[in-house]
């Protein structure tokens, strides 16, 4: 599938084949202005500068992608480095002439606040970054985790315990870790997990993978 979306005319193909890029072909052709761009190395990364809890450099204060790196799908990127940068502020505000103080602090701060993002991302590639899950949509055991995982997020549009709590959650106002001893969310979560059937996942819209790739080797 990458090598045939990477030549234009299957890209252009591919874009009328999908349900809201085929938009912009409403009116005619569009002609690219450029080759295929691909975008590769989603990749998580995670640099440190302490050694247990004593700054490694000082001097130097590393921030966003070049301090804590996230695959970008997620779109935690820039918000991640914003937050970073306050951090960095409230650290050279609290210690403005001692650079040691200045590095255990804003390290520290990092590790509670940005980090867990880092895992987060992790956890969430390791399961495919779908939090659907195939079960839930129709495919796999019934009873699924994935299928029962897949009602809290279909819930999260109606509910308010289950959609405030992730809205908090998908602008960094909490942690994952948070997340967890949110005692309201939780209870409400299991809920929704033990009757999975009562949240069924919306049908996807669009062709199916193996579709979509015969169509563009027609």
């Amino acid at each position: 599938l990458r090598a045939a979306l990477s030549d234009p005319d299957r890209f252009g193909l591919a874009c009328q084949s999908l349900p809201g890029p085929d938009f912009f072909w409403r009116d005619g052709p569009l002609e690219p202005i450029t080759e295929v761009l691909l975008m590769t190395g989603l990749l998580n990364r995670l640099r440190t500068f302490t050694q247990d809890g004593v700054p490694s450099v000082l001097g130097f204060h590393a921030i966003g992608d070049a301090h804590t790196t996230t695959n970008p799908l997620y779109g935690r990127g820039c918000s991640l480095a914003a937050a970073q940068a306050l951090l960095l502020r409230d650290a050279v505000v609290a210690h403005p002439d001692d650079a040691r103080a200045r590095a255990a602090r804003f390290e520290a701060d990092s590790v509670r606040e940005i980090e867990p993002w880092f895992h987060a991302s992790v956890q969430m590639d390791k399961m495919g970054a779908d939090p659907m899950g195939t079960s839930a949509l129709g495919g796999g055991d019934e009873n699924s985790g994935a299928k029962a995982m897949g009602a809290v997020f279909v819930a999260a549009q109606t509910d308010p315990v289950i959609g405030r709590t992730f809205a908090r959650l998908w602008n960094l106002l909490i942690t994952p870790a948070a997340l967890m001893k949110a005692a309201a969310f939780l209870a409400r979560a299991g809920e929704v997990m033990a009757d999975p059937d009562a949240y069924p996942a919306p049908a996807r819209i669009g062709p199916k993978r193996t579709d979509l790739l015969e169509t563009l080797l027609a």
